[in-house]
């Protein structure tokens, strides 16, 4: 869960997110209590929601192009990476799960 607490802290940083229910909504595109419910059940967000996280760091990258320190966008870009690398892992381990159950 270390993972989407820092891409939450850096959206926060940049003043892209500014609060758990901001995030919740605008970024994982879910209720605005999910990343509550996440902390404090160690749950992991689903696959959906990372895609979702994902694409919109993208998107603020490609509407910053020559806007902000080129720091600050290997910063973003770092974390939409990490966003899509847990998405493939839940992704996978979601798959696996349905071929467990088919059995």
């Amino acid at each position: 869960m270390r993972d989407l607490s820092d891409i939450f802290n850096l959206l926060c940083e940049y003043n892209l997110c500014s609060n758990q229910s901001d995030f919740s909504r605008d970024w994982l595109g879910r209720s605005n209590g999910y990343y509550a419910y996440l902390l404090s059940s160690g749950a992991e967000p689903n696959s959906a929601s990372l895609g979702m996280l994902c694409a919109r760091i993208s998107n603020v990258l490609f509407q910053t192009v020559g806007k902000i320190d080129e720091s600050d966008r290997k910063r973003l870009l770092k974390a939409s990476v990490l966003a899509g690398i847990m998405m493939m892992r839940e992704r996978s381990y979601e798959v696996s799960k349905r071929r467990v159950h088919r059995d």
